[in-house]
């Protein structure tokens, strides 16, 4: 051993003494065995043995292939050694062909040992079946182990070894392709299949025979074209939830918006709805049938549970291998110690200050305790009762794992020191072989300063959690963990993509049908209504704005003056009107005259206010009406817009905040508005045609306006209608303007009588 990872290998004379002795009673032991094999003899009437699979007898001993790099040798071959794995195996395999190592219990239960061999007896010979943990055989040369172990059982056969889920077999005194058939059992199951279906695939393929073939298509077949996986994992089956989740809350809205989507778009009929709906329902009420139908897997693996038995093989083992001293090698696992090593580093652990245990174990998920490797030592801290460093060294890593019961070792620097001695030895393209490993480790035990304040575990914390193998094992339900999360992201695509259809839809209905477009016959009919209402607006509008600016009374006013001027002049030339008639015309004529141009003139006074401009348009409309139609002699002039001219009907409107709706006489555009249509002879549309001025900016509202009510009602406190305006055109309530009324007030309002 070293006294440090840098240090000279220490000698000891006796440990010389002993080698030496050793050596000579080895040279005149094995001298006659091997003078026995260099002239081998057959008994009289025993048939010689068949050849092995690669070409050697049967009792030679196969040259051993090239180690790999870093790979240590086998061992067992030294007298006084320590069975090597070989013979080890050889020894099990006698007891038993089928061995399932007590380290995979997960994934081979060693009580499931009857359902290999009922596979094996399949075989027309003999079989023998090794389960190991991953890394059992070093640098991989499994040819080489399976030999060794023929030749120490003595017995010819298929071999067939199962290392980390992957087979290897050779076959020895037969011509069964055991070689091939593994590597096509291999390849043509799927990546996860269990140890069982692998071994019956193996059976099966030696026993349909026709191997080359299939192991030519299998060695042509790439990568990716291998099988699937058979089964998945618990983060497997919640993807699974969540897309169920998804499915069943984005599928209906998504069917739903592509219905309206294409109703947007034809803009007729209502087959999308009708044929939409049943589909969505449909959508929701099949998800939760097809999910199960489609995510039918129901495990994560078809591995047999094992038995409390099975878990707790391994730990007793090894406990009980701790009763006979505190360093022990598994035997399933490649070792590089000598027994003069064995012997120095159970003497330094014995020197230790405190108690120390060194077992060399694999590390295999399909163990125990799966990776945790450090759960082991709890374990056997359980099995042992004994309190201390547990050291568990895992062949070839340069690494050890350290836990501490009742310890105050300062176990992570000690651990640290180590890892930082082999990241060196890789640095500088070397590695620390397990006994240097250890080597450090003691040196470091040995130096240790124990620190009450560090690190350690005990069982009274009680950290170790036993593993619920079935609950690992069985999937959950679709309907559980991301389910509802797939619900929301449902929701929220549906309602983003819906989005984007009923927008699309639109667009498309939009280019197609145009803006106005319409479908159902009551679409039509509002359409319709819609069109006629905006065309009788339009022809409102037309005949005299309600809200004219005090520029276009002026210019309008100056206006109509010549024109009623021209007419009542044509009217006297002529003689075709009544004298009624010729009168209402001149007297609406004077009248306005006395508005527009009080100073007799000849123009319009650019200081007349705009009530009295307003009024003096009225009365020039008002007399070319008469004119053109002596019919509306007697009649009042539209309550609504009195420069709409002469009331032709009357309907019950609405007309003052404080009063309540009254017959008012209307013009005949006005009529046809607002006959029919109740939602049209409301306070506010009413109030839009009505008649208004602009109130001067500043002014306060004039106290008539205010006891009726309509400072700040639907005119809002920008206008005042025409009705309560200062002037000849005020009225107590607007029910139509009487001409002849009119006439008086504005002649009144120039003092003339």
């Amino acid at each position: 051993m070293r006294a440090s990872g840098d240090g000279p290998i220490r000698v000891r004379p006796v440990t010389v003494v002993a080698a030496v002795l050793a050596a000579v009673l080895a040279v005149l032991v094995t001298a006659p065995g091997a003078a026995a094999r260099a002239l081998p003899a057959v008994p009289a009437g025993q048939p010689a043995a068949l050849p092995a699979q690669d070409g050697t007898d049967p009792g030679d001993e196969p040259a051993p292939a090239d180690p790999a790099p870093g790979a240590e040798p086998d061992i067992d071959e030294e007298p006084g050694a320590a069975p090597g794995q070989a013979a080890h195996f050889a020894e099990l395999l006698a007891e038993n062909p089928v061995h399932i190592s007590d380290a995979v219990p997960r994934s081979v239960p060693r009580s499931t040992a009857p359902l290999y061999a009922e596979q094996l007896d399949r075989l027309d010979v003999p079989a023998y079946l090794l389960v190991l943990p991953y890394g059992t055989v070093r640098g991989g040369d499994t040819r080489t182990m399976l030999a060794r172990i023929h030749d120490r059982l003595g017995e010819d056969g298929v071999y067939l070894l199962l290392s980390g889920g992957r087979p290897y077999a050779s076959a020895f005194g037969t011509d069964l392709p055991a070689d091939a058939a593994a590597e096509i059992a291999a390849q043509d199951l799927p990546r996860d299949a269990g140890a069982l279906r692998v071994v019956t695939e193996f059976v099966d393929v030696l026993i349909e025979g026709d191997t080359a073939s299939r192991l030519a298509e299998v060695r042509a077949r790439d990568y990716e074209d291998r099988p699937g996986e058979m089964f998945i994992s618990h983060s497997d089956r919640r993807n699974q939830a969540f897309l169920t989740g998804l499915a069943l809350a984005g599928l209906p809205l998504l069917v739903l918006s592509v219905a309206g989507a294409i109703r947007l778009a034809r803009r007729r009929g209502r087959w999308p709805f009708l044929v939409g709906v049943p589909l969505a329902v449909a959508a929701g009420a099949v998800v939760p049938v097809v999910a199960p139908q489609v995510f039918d897997q129901t495990v994560t693996h078809d591995h047999a549970l094992p038995t409390d038995e099975d878990l707790s093989l391994r730990v007793e083992r090894l406990a009980a291998a701790l009763d006979d001293g505190p360093f022990h090698v598994d035997p399933e696992l490649p070792s590089s110690f000598t027994p003069e090593d064995r012997a120095e580093i159970t003497e330094r652990l014995a020197a230790l200050p405190e108690p120390a245990f060194v077992l060399t174990v694999a590390s295999d998920r399909d163990a125990e305790v799966g990776y945790r490797v450090d759960d082991l030592a709890h374990l056997l801290r359980a099995e042992t009762g004994e309190d201390g460093t547990y050291v568990l060294l895992e062949p070839g890593r340069q690494d050890v794992r350290l836990v501490g019961y009742g310890s105050a070792l300062p176990l992570r620097e000690i651990r640290d020191e180590i890892r930082e001695a082999g990241d060196a030895a890789l640095d500088a393209e070397e590695r620390l072989t397990d006994g240097e490993v250890l080597d450090l480790l003691l040196d470091e035990l040995e130096t240790a300063v124990p620190d009450p304040d560090s690190w350690e575990r005990t069982l009274d914390q009680d950290w170790y959690e036993a593993p619920d193998l079935a609950a690992d094992r069985t999937l959950g339900s679709l309907y559980d963990e991301d389910f509802g999360g797939g619900i929301a992201a449902g929701v929220m695509g549906a309602l983003l993509l819906g989005g984007a259809f009923l927008g699309t839809g639109a667009v498309l209905g939009h280019r197609r049908h145009g803006p106005g477009a319409v479908t159902t016959p009551a679409q039509r009919a509002r359409a319709k209504d819609r069109a006629l209402e905006a065309e009788l607006r339009k022809e409102v509008q037309a005949s005299a704005p309600s809200r004219p600016s005090v520029r276009w009374l002026r210019n309008t006013a100056a206006t109509e003056l010549r024109g009623l001027v021209a007419a009542c002049a044509a009217a006297d030339r002529d003689g075709s009107h009544d004298a009624a008639v010729r009168d209402r015309a001149v007297h609406a004529l004077d009248a306005a005259t006395l508005l527009l141009d009080s100073d007799g003139s000849g123009r319009t006074d650019p200081d007349t206010p705009p009530a009295e401009v307003l009024a003096a348009l009225v009365l020039l409309r008002a007399g070319s009406a008469v004119l053109a139609d002596p019919a509306a002699l007697s009649a009042r002039l539209c309550s609504v817009n009195p420069l709409h001219g002469p009331a032709t009907t009357a309907e019950t409107l609405w007309s003052m905040p404080n009063r309540k709706p009254a017959r008012r006489a209307l013009c005949g555009p006005c009529g046809s508005y607002f006959g029919d249509r109740a939602a049209a002879r409301r306070a506010p549309v009413v109030a839009g045609f009505t008649l208004c001025l602009p109130r001067e900016r500043d002014a306060k509202p004039d106290p008539g306006v205010v006891a009726a009510g309509a400072a700040h009602g639907p005119w809002g406190n920008r206008w005042t209608p025409y009705h309560l305006l200062a002037g000849p055109l005020r009225q107590d309530r607007p029910r139509g303007v009487d001409v002849e009324k009119l006439i008086t007030a504005a002649r009144e309002a120039r003092g003339v009588h």
